[in-house]
């Protein structure tokens, strides 16, 4: 094993920059996505989302660490009480061990960002989008939503002044290509998502949510923890840049390392799973079509 302050190797190096902000092209794509709604009735929704995401998984978070969650979305009023949505939306987590016995002197962390399609069904507690009388029957209504979540995420974690992607560094042997190691995890995953909001009416065309949603990762590796210390000779064999893989595997604990191999670093049989806090500002596309008119507030006609 070299020492751990030998030369740099030549070679190939991983990626060093994550995609720390989000890609420039999602208000293109709120765009795309409501152009094909402006020749249709009330059926049709639009919204963007504004909150703050949180992450539960392996490494413990004290305090906790609320990062920004952001999208546009789709709805379609399907049923009287029911709504089909879809559309692109991002979060992203970060954590690091402190504060709680061993956790501490694990010393383990990480930054993420996740972005992609989620789709789903809202339902509504009232019939919300029904005219009475040429006015909104309902103004406001509890809701519950369902679906699924898939996509892109990268996880990483700063060491010297660099940002060094988890996933490239194989941190629980996921790159020895070995029987008793777990196989590199994929940066494509889906989540299961339940939530429920409350949803009032500004005006005519405009309205105005609040939800609380929570997501059941497909994956214990968002955190890139989830197994046992791996054998420290490894990364000689696989990584051009051993000292960055000791770090990122042992927490910096470099004089432990022959010590821990063999034990328990996170909890295989614990998912990870995300929640998100939302505002959402919607506008209804309405072209006014008979016997349909726009509503009317304060009188009747």
């Amino acid at each position: 094993m070299p020492p751990l302050n030998s030369p740099a190797h030549t070679g190939q190096q991983p990626t060093q920059t994550p995609p720390h902000t989000p890609p420039p092209f999602l208000l293109l794509l709120s765009l795309i996505l409501t152009l094909p709604n402006l020749h249709y009735a009330q059926r049709w929704h639009t919204a963007i989302h504004i909150g703050a995401g949180n992450y539960s998984g392996d490494i413990v978070r004290i305090p906790q660490t609320i990062l920004p969650a952001s999208g546009v979305t789709v709805l379609y009023w399907w049923r009287p009480w029911t709504y089909v949505f879809w559309g692109i939306y991002q979060v992203a987590w970060q954590a690091q061990d402190y504060g709680i016995g061993w956790h501490t002197t694990r010393n383990l962390a990480f930054t993420g960002f996740g972005m992609g399609f989620r789709t789903g069904l809202l339902v509504t507690f009232f019939r919300f989008d029904e005219l009475e009388w040429r006015r909104w029957r309902q103004w406001s209504a509890p809701f519950l939503t369902t679906g699924l979540y898939i996509f892109a995420f990268q996880t990483w974690r700063e060491y010297r002044g660099q940002s060094l992607i988890l996933r490239q560094y194989g941190t629980e042997g996921q790159l020895a290509a070995r029987a008793d190691y777990p196989p590199p995890y994929s940066p494509i995953q889906g989540s299961f998502f339940l939530g429920a909001g409350y949803w009032y009416r500004l005006s005519e065309r405009w309205s105005f949510q609040i939800a609380l949603t929570h997501y059941w990762a497909w994956t214990d590796y968002l955190d890139d923890v989830s197994n046992q210390y791996p054998d420290p000779g490894i990364f000689a064999r696989y990584s051009t840049r051993e000292e960055e893989a000791y770090f990122l595997s042992y927490g910096g604990r470099t004089a432990e390392m022959y010590t821990l191999w063999g034990r328990q670093r996170g909890f295989t049989s614990n998912q990870d799973y995300f929640f998100t806090l939302s505002l959402s500002l919607i506008y209804t596309f309405w072209t006014p079509q008979c016997p349909f008119e726009m509503p009317t507030y304060g009188q009747e006609q």
